[in-house]
C-alpha cells in the first residue's frame, strides 16, 4: 500500500511541471524522510553552464554543473540514502519549493524543463542522494497536484523575465 502526503494546491502548470518531477511514492508504513539541507551558497556558478537548454545533460553542461556544486554537500552530509529511495512527487516538490526563487534566478526554465530528460543514473551511483534531483519519472498531474500555493506564479514570473531577457 501506498500512500501520498496531502496536495496543497491543484494548479496548471505545462512549463516547468515537466521538470520538476521526482520518482516513487511511499510505504504506508514509512515516515516521510527529512528534505535534504541544500545550501544555495555558491548556486550563481549554475548559471553560465545551465543557460543553453541544449546543454542541459552534458557533463559541461547544467547537470554537470549542479553534480559538481552539490557533491561536496553530499559528501559532508551523513545521510542514509535507503530513506530517499522511494519518495514520493508531494515531498519531492514541498522540499524543492523553498529553494524554487534561488534555482529560478539562476537557471533558465527551458534548461530545467530539459533536465527531466537527463540520465541521473551515473550520478546517482556515487551520490545516492541525487537521487531526490531525478525528475524524470512522475508525470506532470503529479507535480501540479503536489504544487504549494504560489509556486505556479512563481515560475511563470520567472519565465516572464527570462523572455525579456533576464
Amino acid at each position: 500500500m501506498h500512500k501520498y502526503r496531502r496536495a496543497t494546491d491543484a494548479v496548471v502548470l505545462a512549463l516547468l511541471a515537466a521538470a520538476l518531477v521526482c520518482t516513487g511514492a511511499h510505504a504506508a508504513e514509512t515516515p516521510d524522510p527529512p528534505c535534504l539541507e541544500i545550501s544555495t551558497e555558491g548556486i550563481e556558478q549554475l548559471r553560465e553552464p545551465c543557460m543553453d537548454p541544449a546543454l542541459a545533460c552534458a557533463d559541461e553542461g547544467c547537470l554537470g554543473a549542479m553534480v559538481e556544486w552539490l557533491a561536496p554537500q553530499f559528501e559532508a552530509a551523513d545521510v542514509d540514502t535507503s530513506l530517499y529511495q522511494d519518495v514520493s512527487p508531494e515531498w519531492m516538490v514541498q522540499c524543492f519549493a523553498p529553494n524554487l526563487s534561488a534555482y529560478m534566478e539562476t537557471i533558465p526554465v527551458a534548461t530545467f524543463m530539459s533536465l527531466r530528460e537527463c540520465d541521473y543514473a551515473p550520478y546517482v551511483e556515487r551520490w545516492p542522494e541525487l537521487a531526490t534531483f531525478d525528475f524524470s519519472a512522475v508525470s506532470t498531474s503529479d507535480f501540479m497536484r503536489a504544487m504549494p500555493p504560489g509556486m505556479l506564479m512563481e515560475i511563470l514570473s520567472n519565465q516572464r523575465r527570462q523572455n525579456r531577457g533576464w
